[in-house]
């Protein structure tokens, strides 16, 4: 666990996930970009929603600081890193 800048105890996934903002591709400028889940996920019905609807992609098993966590549905460009907060 960590904390946000108010001082409110946030668990690690909660401080790489932004709701609601839809982030620009550097290389295109397209805003249809999906989030990169890195891992093993447990495949459920919300994942094959946000996957047919492009809001979610698979990045893979290997986790890394440096894996990137967006991936541009226009040009497959990936994008965007975990800034580490301590």
């Amino acid at each position: 666990m960590s904390e946000d800048q108010e001082g409110n105890s946030i668990s690690h996934s909660e401080r790489v996930t932004v709701v609601g903002v839809r982030h620009a591709c550097p290389r295109c400028g397209s805003r249809d970009v999906a989030r990169i889940l890195w891992g093993l996920p447990a495949y459920s019905a919300e994942m094959k929603r946000e996957l047919d609807a492009g809001e979610l992609t698979l990045g893979g098993c290997v986790i890394s600081e440096s894996n990137p966590l967006f991936a541009c549905n226009a040009c497959r460009g990936r994008f965007g890193s975990i800034k580490r907060l301590d």
